[in-house]
């Protein structure tokens, strides 16, 4: 499958993404936007230089939205081609949104349908697994997210090597397994089995 350029895929996304970068403003890779190249010096027979250097890209989610997800997975499996350097930010979106004003699209019925079909289309697109909770005004709108966003911003200053495989897992018991992520046990069995390879090493 043909490597899309930066953002030709880019799903429309809930989340906030801030890119920092000493080059330019255009894509990795495109001419004019490989800052970092050392000159070599003159004279010197053995010419050395630098590889462009790597973007830095933050991303800010929660795993109640599932554009967050989508555009993790793509960042996660293009990061080294596109050359950036990938902070996970987690945050908590239902504060986010009370804070803006703004209402969860699930409230208002012209933007639910086209989340529903959206969001299934680019799942199939990007390859990922995307299955809607069977209850899920209840899983989205009641529970929400808060212990779960509490758990990762634990993960990402005490642990941050694990932040992506626990950040899936949790995406994954929302969005494709249709499981809870609000009970202390749920936490604990995503902890376990983010963590299980690593233990049995």
């Amino acid at each position: 499958q043909p490597q899309a350029p930066f953002g030709q895929t880019w799903p429309r996304a809930v989340f906030l993404a801030r890119l920092r970068s000493g080059g330019g403003g255009g894509p990795p890779g495109q001419a004019g936007n490989r800052g970092g190249v050392a000159a070599p010096a003159q004279g010197n027979a053995r010419c050395c230089s630098m590889g462009p250097v790597p973007r830095t890209l933050e991303l800010f989610y929660d795993v109640l939205s599932p554009y967050s997800w989508l555009g993790f997975e793509v960042l996660c499996r293009y990061k080294n081609i596109w050359n950036i350097s990938l902070q996970l930010r987690p945050s908590f979106i239902a504060g986010i949104m009370k804070d803006s004003g703004n209402q969860p699209p699930a409230l208002l019925p012209r933007k639910a349908q086209y989340l529903i079909n959206d969001v299934r289309l680019l799942g199939q697109h990007v390859q990922v697994p995307m299955q809607f909770p069977k209850d899920f005004f209840s899983v989205i709108l009641e529970k929400g997210s808060l212990s779960a966003m509490r758990f990762l911003t634990a993960v990402s200053m005490e642990h941050p090597e694990m932040l992506e495989k626990v950040s899936r897992e949790l995406w994954m018991r929302v969005w494709s397994r249709d499981e809870d992520i609000t009970e202390p046990q749920s936490i604990l069995a995503v902890s376990i089995l983010a963590l299980s390879p690593t233990l049995s090493q």
